[in-house]
Order: structure tokens, then sequence, then C-alpha cells
């Protein structure tokens, strides 16, 4: 069953997700022009075009972002953590594999806030946790080249626990907690990217599992620093693909009852 979701979802997605979307209506539209439907190629092609000069105009994409990275702010540590999860999506696990050296995307400061909080707590376990999340490419793990940047940040190797099998959020909380078996009375970090953090959380508290949230690799600007106006589209566009795909993905889990709630938020008992 979670192989046929990580499947459906992968297909879907890849018509739903907003660039090709767009590309499939511009395309409908140009048949239309070809088959002389201009009417029906006024809205095909009109419609995205519509999208485009608004993403590109208006901050979407930190409509879209920011209450999901403000919904988990920085924690107040306790003086004893057992241990560090950080999830996969820091690297580009493809590049990685062609370079054969470590390739960082927009996420990699999950993996730099990993290896800050490793060295503040030095007993500390450092869990990764991700194997691959691409279809066709499921031998680009990114729990080994993840692993080799954490030792390069100074992190003792005997420290690392990997989990290497996960295709997605669901299956990275499932399979970390049989590496871990982790105990009620443990204070475990969960680092991750802010806007992933509701998602991520609330597959934990499915679990019954009471992390400690710490957010990083911040996209969004907060609303005194959101510009209306400047042409910004490459930018605008890749981040509203990443708001939509993870406000899609919350919806999602929630109706296939993977995660706690729609949205997470901090409990009023959490730790510490």
């Amino acid at each position: 069953m979670d192989t046929l979701f990580w499947v459906l979802s992968k297909v879907v997605w890849a018509v739903l997700s907003p660039d090709h979307f767009f590309i499939l209506l511009l395309s409908f539209g140009f048949l239309a022009l070809l088959l002389n439907r201009q009417r029906l190629a006024k809205w095909f092609i009109g419609l995205p075009t519509l999208a485009f000069l608004v993403i590109t105009f208006l901050p979407i994409n930190d409509w879209l972002l920011y209450p999901l990275e403000s919904r988990f702010h920085k924690p107040v540590l306790p003086e004893h953590i057992d241990g560090i999860i950080v999830l996969g999506g820091a690297e580009d696990s493809a590049l990685s594999h062609a370079w054969d050296e470590f390739v960082g995307n927009d996420g990699m400061e999950r993996l730099t806030t990993t290896a800050r909080l490793a060295k503040q707590f030095p007993n500390a376990k450092v869990v990764f946790s991700g194997g691959s999340g691409r279809i066709t490419e499921q031998h680009f793990n990114e729990s080994k080249i993840s692993r080799s940047f954490l030792i390069e940040q100074g992190i003792t190797p005997s420290r690392i626990q990997l989990e290497g099998a996960s295709r997605n959020t669901f299956e990275n909380v499932k399979n970390t907690i049989q590496v871990i078996q982790p105990q009620s009375d443990e204070n475990w970090i969960l680092v991750t990217s802010a806007f992933h953090m509701p998602r991520s959380v609330g597959i934990f508290n499915r679990f019954d599992w009471q992390v400690i949230p710490y957010p990083t690799a911040y996209l969004s600007r907060p609303p005194e620093y959101q510009q209306i106006g400047l042409p910004m589209f490459h930018e605008h566009m890749f981040y509203t693909w990443i708001g939509v795909r993870e406000w899609i993905g919350l919806t999602v889990y929630y109706f296939t009852d993977k995660t706690s709630d729609w949205l997470p938020q901090p409990q009023a008992n959490s730790k510490p």
C-alpha cells in the first residue's frame, strides 16, 4: 500500500505541479490553434499567461510558505538531548552522484544545522532519514551522500545512523522509528525545512512520538518584507511550486490518515 501511494503521488504531481500544469494548458492552446478553435485556444493560453503574470508580480510564494514556516519556532533546548533526526532533502542526489561529491540545494541548512547541533550536544546520536524519492533513480541514495557531508563537518562516524529506505516523509518517520525504537523519556530533536515541519510533526504525532521541532532552511519572507510589483518570475515560480506541493501534501496526508492534523501546531505540553 505504501508503494502504491508513493507511485500515485508522483504520477499525480507530475501533472498537477504548477509548471507542468501550465505547460499542459499551453500545449492544449497550441493544439486548439492548429484546429482553428480560437475561443478554446484563448482560454488555454490566457489562463496560464495570467497565472504567470500574477506569480511574477505578486509574492504568491510568500503567501503560501510563510504560514507553514511560521507555524513552529526555534525551541529552547533542554540540557540533555538523546539524539538528532534530520530528514533528507538537503542534497541533489543526481548531481552528487554525477560529480562524486556532495551537492546541496535550498534545504542544505538541514545538514549544516544538524552538524551545529551535534557539536552542541556531543553525546547525542545523529540519525539521517532519507533514501530516494525519484521513481527512476532509486540508486541515488541520499543517506550515504549526507553521511559523508556530516563526517566532513567533524561528526564522528560512530554517532551517525542511517535510514536509507524511505521514499517520502511518511516513510521517513515510520522507518526511523524502527531504526531508533525511542523510549518515552528520551529527548529527540527533529531537523527539517521550516515549510516541511508541520507535516513532519503531524506524522510523528500520528505515531505518538513527541519530538522537539527545530525548523531551518527558511524560504519565505515575513509580511513586512514581502514585495508587490517587483518582477521575480524564476524565484517566485520555484517557491510557489514548493508551497503548492506542501499544501497538497498536508491535505492528502490528512485525508489518508498519515498525519494527526491537517495543519499541526506546537503542543501546549511539548518538550522541553
